[in-house]
């Protein structure tokens, strides 16, 4: 090695270090104060409005890490491939209050949602949300994929669909240590399901009888375009030719219907049939008119609706489909 490489390797080396030091959520010893916020999926029946409140309270607290985030990376200019780390939210806050991170576990497949991830999991106090504000992607621990810190899912995704089959390999390895008790949610996009290891994943996740509910986030949109664009193709049944059982819920941000599917998905689970819960959103059938004004009217955003629209020159009458997972 020449002095030029050696003098780089050092300072190489210094740099980790100070990156190592620099944080937070890396190291022998970590603590979080948790919220002590548990919902039992064997023995709640329905949510009840107490526990339906409060997912909604921590839904509202990692919205407001999350843009504070993105507002943060707005200002070095880095905002690309952010897809669908809103509508992660929804849906993981549930997860988090189900899961024991022994018997019961939950990967993330579509891991560019990271911000959705950090933030949940400050919601529920495993993370300091100021520090996940200003540290996302801009640290080693609070990366722009999902990647392991307290609260978090041990299995880094990345590439799109890999980590379908990662985590029946987790739902086996847990059913082989823990019998029917077992359990892996596994969120995904929309996107990765295609690829063939995902494929391979789902058929996988039948033969061996895994005990693993996958809940795609059905939003639409991929890095490079609407999936309409780009693959136009129903994922349903395709996943269930491979042996995978659909169930349908409108949407992932009815936090009372999410449960009952993800109460059903674990008695299927604990009989050895893996199952996918898919959010189909909301279109015009029959006498029901889905548009613009709907879409205003059912989240509570009418002026912002009426003000894009007329800046698009759209009417509000316009039929519209509204995806079961919202990206924002």
């Amino acid at each position: 090695m020449n002095s030029f490489d050696q003098e780089m390797n050092a300072a190489q080396k210094a740099r980790n270090k100070e990156l190592i030091k620099a944080s937070r959520y890396l190291g022998e010893s970590l603590s979080s104060q948790v919220l002590p916020f548990k919902i039992d999926v064997e023995e709640t029946s329905e949510l009840s409005t107490e526990q339906e409140n409060c997912l909604r309270a921590l839904e509202i607290e990692a919205g407001r890490t999350a843009i504070a985030a993105v507002s943060e990376l707005a200002k070095l200019n880095e905002v690309d491939h952010m897809g669908g780390g809103l509508d992660l939210i929804s849906a993981l806050v549930v997860t988090l209050a189900m899961v024991d991170f022994e018997q019961k576990e939950y990967t993330i497949e579509n891991a560019h949602a990271s911000i959705g991830y950090y933030s949940s999991l400050a919601a529920y106090g495993y993370l300091d949300p100021d520090y996940v504000i200003k540290k996302f992607r801009q640290s080693l621990d609070i990366a722009g994929h999902v990647s392991w810190v307290p609260g978090g899912t041990q299995l880094n995704g990345g590439r799109l669909g890999v980590m379908i089959p990662v985590a029946v390999g987790q739902a086996l390895g847990k059913k082989a240590t823990h019998g029917d008790q077992a359990w892996v949610i596994t969120h995904c996009g929309d996107a990765g399901w295609i690829s063939g290891q995902a494929l391979n994943g789902f058929n996988s996740a039948d033969l061996h009888r895994a005990p693993v509910t996958f809940v795609m986030h059905r939003n639409g949109i991929q890095l490079s375009g609407s999936n309409k664009m780009i693959m136009d193709k129903d994922p349903r049944p395709v996943i269930e030719s491979l042996g995978i059982s659909i169930l349908e819920i409108k949407s992932i941000h009815d936090h009372g219907n999410l449960f009952r599917a993800f109460k059903e998905s674990y008695a299927l689970a604990k009989a050895g049939k893996p199952s996918l819960i898919y959010p189909v959103g909301f279109m015009s059938s029959g006498p029901q008119h889905i548009d613009l004004n709907f879409l205003g009217e059912k989240y509570g955003i009418r002026s912002e609706v009426e003000e894009m629209a007329a800046k698009n020159g759209v009417d509000l009458n316009t039929k519209i489909w509204i995806p079961g997972a919202l990206m924002s």
